[in-house]
């Protein structure tokens, strides 16, 4: 029988304070995400059969290939995972105080199994899932612009924890926002009030760095939705406003 590869972040606790190299303190009375990252056979179910799966999970994964998964894919992931979940360790404190400090909410589920595959790179983050596409950070040649392995796999998570939180979180009948770019589609909507959030956690950390990296991202690689709501954090609204509007917007 073939083990399951399993990595495990441990609780960071109800409370924790901290400082890190940047003289930045740490401290919350809610729960910081604990994540168990797993390689198993969900995963390979994911990487076998594709689209099936994520029709299942009500998710459009529309004109995604999926490539082979090879034994080298495999055990390059054995290799890089303990170093990424470890990087992700270290910086979950540090994104995760920004939002709890700003908003006061935390998540209503904190621990959540995290189903890795290599099949592609789409991932998906909801109340329900959390599934990380990881081949971008396992091929020999990353994506022109994965400047750091370790930066870019801790924004994915991150960025599908948003999800999570938001929906936790937010609600969207309350958000002048939202219902002013109704006419967008649901992928536009559902990522103004996350880009936003990430860009301001970025801008407290002064990871100027990590903001260059998801602007060539979005701007340049990620599809059109991304590119719009990129677009009306940056150019239309503003990332404070959209901020402002999370808060009124909250359960």
């Amino acid at each position: 029988m073939q083990k399951t590869a399993t990595y495990k972040i441990i609780t960071l606790g109800l409370l924790f304070i901290v400082m890190d190299n940047a003289g930045i303190t740490i401290q919350s009375d809610v729960e910081f995400p604990e994540l168990e990252f797993q390689y198993n056979w969900q995963s390979r179910l994911i990487d076998i059969v594709g689209n099936l799966v994520f029709r299942k999970i009500d998710y459009p994964f529309k004109g995604c290939n999926f490539k082979t998964v090879n034994a080298e894919l495999k055990q390059e992931l054995a290799t890089q995972l303990p170093i990424l979940t470890e990087a992700w360790k270290q910086r979950a404190p540090l994104l995760f105080n920004q939002v709890f400090s700003c908003f006061k909410r935390g998540f209503k589920k904190p621990k959540r199994s995290t189903i890795i595959y290599l099949g592609q790179d789409a991932s998906y983050g909801s109340s329900r899932f959390l599934i990380l596409g990881l081949r971008r950070f396992i091929e020999p040649k990353p994506y022109a612009w994965i400047t750091s392995r370790e930066d870019s796999f801790i924004d994915l998570v991150f960025h599908e924890l948003l999800h999570i939180w938001i929906d936790d979180n937010v609600n969207i009948k309350r958000s002048a926002l939202l219902t002013k770019y109704s006419c967008e589609n649901s992928h536009v909507r559902d990522h103004i009030h996350l880009m936003a959030i990430q860009k301001m956690v970025y801008l407290k950390l002064h990871r100027q760095d990590l903001l260059d990296m998801i602007d060539e991202a979005y701007r340049k690689f990620s599809p059109p939705a991304y590119q719009r709501a990129w677009e009306i954090v940056n150019n239309i609204e503003g990332y404070k406003a959209i901020l402002e509007d999370v808060i009124v917007s909250l359960n």
